[in-house]
């Protein structure tokens, strides 16, 4: 099952149902084996997900291993996707992972970066059911080319003027909020990114 944004034709979600962690789920023949502290699957693929000091009938961290076989399984499959995941997803810090039932079902959010910047909107979710991968959605993915500049054109009391004419009013005293150098992507119409 596929799903594709109309704008930009990209992949919007997908049902994948692959195995990537030993479980339960349909054709799942993966197994949890020990390498010098390490746990992994053994299976078609090997993955390093760290170090346990686990026995290696189960995996050390539900939430570490899944993010780390949702990583590689969408770094294996970037092209199909049209997403740069070396260098847009899974920054330091930017994925959130949630299991529940005792790994039963995992749920991974990554929110996208571009040149360390954040993208507010832009992401990528999966989960993972009984091992298998079920469900990848990639949300408001515009193209935004390499050479795009992040370095700001005004400063941060000019954008906080700006944001005062235009509510209307003068912005009480002191910040709502610290402000924050992101990058927007906004739909022309094709898909592609709007500077």
């Amino acid at each position: 099952h596929l799903r594709a944004d109309a704008r930009s034709g990209r992949v919007s979600y997908m049902n994948p149902d692959v195995p990537i962690l030993p479980g339960k789920g349909h054709g799942n023949r993966l197994l949890w084996s020990v390498h010098a502290g390490e746990i992994e699957p053994v299976g078609d693929e090997q993955r390093n997900l760290g170090s346990s000091s686990n026995s290696g009938h189960s995996p050390p961290n539900h939430n570490n291993a899944a993010l780390a076989s949702v990583k590689s399984w969408m770094t294996a499959n970037q092209e199909d996707l049209d997403v740069d995941v070396t260098n847009e997803l899974f920054a330091d810090g930017s994925a959130r992972v949630v299991s529940h039932g005792n790994g039963n079902t995992i749920q991974l959010f990554a929110q996208r970066t571009f040149k360390g910047l954040r993208v507010p909107g832009s992401h990528a979710v999966a989960t993972v059911k009984k091992g298998n991968l079920i469900g990848v959605g990639i949300q408001k993915w515009a193209t935004i080319p390499g050479d795009f500049s992040i370095e700001p054109k005004i400063t941060k009391e000019e954008a906080a003027q700006a944001l005062a004419d235009h509510a209307g009013h003068a912005l009480d005293e002191g910040e709502t909020c610290k402000p924050e150098l992101v990058v927007l992507t906004l739909a022309n119409g094709i898909g592609e990114f709007d500077r």
